[in-house]
């Protein structure tokens, strides 16, 4: 059955139900609008397709609320099992705070903003062509008795806090400000790509990622807040300096490490002395002759000798060993800083020996050649 109004007002202590599930039950003109007001309780079990709906009492059930204009609360939202689908077919949409059972967004022909804090405990369905907005939202896939699909999006703040199942992350996951997985290894990365794409300073969070890529549209430092395992490629994309934070990062024997012009990677911290991403095969390892590789502990460190650097950086704040690993390559520039020795168990030549420098030495510390 379909039922076609102009207006529904529901008043003080009004209660109105829409049980049949078997197809569209209440369905408004492209101006008109449902209105709760406060006292007044709206369950909707069915489908309920409206231009505006505004709620200052209180809305359930477990149907579709199909909404082409504006969505306003100031009541109660209780999501059951419901779906809430913007689906505005001629202009933009803001997506309000609300904890959603399903959200989609249908709407394709104008930017759909998300705002606020948006739970998520089904499926989030974002429309496609890039008609949706993260804004400055936290979307928080937050089940508490399953696991979720976190779809491809551009995130701004993304939170997995379901605690009980597995979540997976699913295609191209672009985070513009933070990421937080849930805690006790509950999401997975699936086969998805995380870009981690703000162009102001981000943390890095302890995760297992399948791809895991830094983007930037300004110069930014991205920092490890823990251990980080990458099972595919990694990517350090212009503007991006990739700070291990004293965490090791750990990669792959298949996968690429790959460090564009103008990027720098920082190894190590005060009291942390990390190794260069552990894993990765020489074959697989493309730092750009305009990358900067930098080894920054105060602790001894080894210089592996599996990439071929761009420029090596040798930096510490007080007196500090760094030794060679193998026959260390390095295809611009070596600065050896103050208080740092470097250790060559081998010789130094221009083209062979177990410190190869095609570019010039900037040396305010101590070489120490072992022959």
């Amino acid at each position: 059955m379909i039922v076609s109004l102009t207006a529904q007002v529901i008043s003080t202590n009004g209660t109105v139900s829409i049980t049949n599930t078997a197809g569209t039950v209440i369905s408004l003109g492209a101006s008109s609008a449902v209105e709760t007001n406060a006292g007044g309780t709206l369950t909707n079990d069915g489908t309920l397709s409206t231009a505006a709906l505004t709620n200052a009492g209180a809305l359930e059930g477990n149907g579709t609320y199909t909404i082409t204009g504006a969505f306003t609360n100031s009541g109660t939202f209780t999501a059951g099992t419901s779906t809430v689908d913007y689906a505005n077919a001629a202009g933009g949409q803001t997506v309000i705070p609300l904890n959603y059972h399903n959200l989609t967004i249908s709407n394709t022909s104008n930017t759909t903003t998300l705002t606020g804090s948006i739970g998520v405990k089904g499926t989030f369905s974002p429309s496609a062509g890039a008609l949706t907005s993260a804004g400055t939202s936290t979307v928080d896939f937050n089940n508490a008795t399953g696991g979720q699909t976190v779809p491809a999006f551009l995130y701004y703040d993304l939170t997995v806090s379901n605690g009980s199942g597995v979540t997976t992350l699913s295609g191209n996951i672009g985070v513009g400000n933070i990421f937080t997985p849930s805690v006790g290894g509950l999401t997975s990365a699936g086969t998805s790509n995380v870009d981690l794409n703000g162009s102001a300073a981000q943390s890095i969070p302890s995760f297992t990622y399948h791809d895991l890529t830094l983007t930037s549209s300004s110069a930014v430092t991205k920092t490890m807040t823990g251990a980080v395992t990458v099972n595919n490629d990694l990517t350090v994309t212009a503007n991006n300096t990739l700070d291990d934070g004293g965490y090791q990062l750990a990669g792959n024997g298949s996968g690429t490490f790959s460090m564009a012009a103008g990027t720098s990677l920082i190894l190590g911290t005060a009291g942390t002395a990390t190794l260069f991403p552990t894993n990765f095969i020489t074959a697989n390892i493309a730092l750009d002759a305009a990358s900067v590789v930098v080894y920054n502990s105060d602790q001894p460190q080894s210089i592996s000798a599996a990439p071929v650097y761009g420029y090596l950086t040798l930096t510490a704040g007080s007196a500090v060993t760094k030794t060679v690993s193998g026959a260390v390559t390095v295809a611009t520039d070596l600065t050896v800083g103050t208080n740092n020795t470097l250790n060559v168990t081998g010789s130094v030549q221009i083209n062979t020996g177990d410190l190869i420098l095609n570019g010039t030495l900037d040396n305010s510390g101590t070489i120490d050649i072992g022959l």
